[in-house]
């Protein structure tokens, strides 16, 4: 007997329930069916039950997901051109939502679908973002913090030179402590060199083989960084460098691969330990935390929540609990208390 004919008591499945349905409709429920990988017999059954619909990640659904982040990014081209808000696209990023809700892993598929729906909430009129709404995937368990001391990074830097773009990018993520996508959305009309200030406005995806600038992470990921004035001197020297470059043209038209593989080569004929690129910016925190900056001045400058600050690099101030404790003994003794 087949198993699908039995259900998760091993009872027989010997009723037949049928209904009629549009095209349209049909057309949305072989979508969902899709996105979750499950038969369409399984999946209407745990819809009609109100049972958890659990997406396990595959290359099918994987394929799923692509086809449905090419279909949103028609849409939204085609609002753009000028036309109404059509209900089944809203009806496709609810059914996302869903299925993102019962997924276990592929964080990278939930950010590409958070960087989409930003853009639509802030060109298309998108009410919210229902990735955002579906919370991180995995964000229970973090992944280990790794950063470089300034030493390391030193060393790896002069293994970049050989490279211009490699090394101004790498000197922009370490000293600037921006988010991957916001490096690469960068433009030369961020800067303002005389006022040694970089904007941080938007961020880049690549997805579907398309060029996506969308706007930041979060609201508080909006900001505007001081530069040190000897990364003032280096990027406007690299900026000479770049034939023909617009004021809106991409500054580093290079992809996140691309950094991964520089960061391999560097690690590998330096022989500093390997870390992500997001550590980078992990790496720029301790070193602020480490030249004495509170907390809420870091968090500005990243676009964190001070809270955030504190929390995740807690371990990184114990210096400053050794320096409040001897000010409270100093101040018992002048006192007489």
């Amino acid at each position: 007997m087949s198993a699908k004919n039995l259900d998760k008591h091993n009872r027989w499945r010997n009723k037949t329930v049928a209904f009629r349905v549009s095209p349209e409709e049909d057309s949305q429920i072989e979508t969902a069916v899709k996105l979750t990988g499950l038969t369409k017999q399984d999946y209407i059954i745990r819809r009609l039950l109100c049972r958890d619909v659990v997406v396990q990640g595959n290359p099918r659904v994987y394929k799923a997901l692509r086809d449905q982040l090419a279909a949103v990014l028609d849409e939204l081209c085609r609002i753009e051109a000028g036309q109404g808000v059509n209900e089944e696209l809203l009806d496709t990023i609810q059914m996302i939502t869903t299925i993102m809700k019962g997924m276990q892993e592929d964080k990278t598929v939930h950010n590409q679908l958070s960087a989409i729906f930003n853009h639509a909430a802030r060109f298309y009129g998108l009410n919210l973002n229902p990735a955002r709404q579906a919370g991180n995937m995995g964000a229970e368990e973090r992944k280990e913090m790794l950063f470089w001391t300034r030493e390391e990074y030193t060393k790896f830097s002069e293994a970049m030179m050989d490279k211009p773009l490699s090394f101004y990018a790498f000197e922009v993520l370490y000293w600037c402590g921006v988010r991957e996508g916001e490096l690469l959305a960068l433009t030369p009309a961020d800067f303002d060199f005389e006022k040694r200030t970089l904007t941080i406005n938007k961020s880049y995806q690549r997805i579907n083989k398309q060029d996506v600038i969308t706007t930041p992470k979060t609201p508080k990921s909006n900001r505007v960084i001081q530069m040190p004035q000897f990364l003032c001197d280096e990027l406007q020297d690299y900026l000479k460098q770049l034939y023909g470059v617009e004021p809106d043209s991409r500054m580093f038209p290079i992809s996140k691969s691309y950094l991964h593989r520089e960061m391999d080569r560097g690690c590998k004929q330096t022989g500093v330990k390997r870390i992500r690129i997001h550590d980078l910016r992990h790496s720029h925190i301790s070193l602020l935390i480490d030249m004495g900056f509170t907390a809420l001045a870091i968090a500005e400058r990243v676009g964190h929540e001070s809270i955030d600050i504190t929390y995740r690099y807690a371990h990184l101030f114990p210096t400053r609990q050794v320096e409040m404790a001897d000010k409270l003994d100093s101040l018992k003794n002048e006192k007489g208390v």
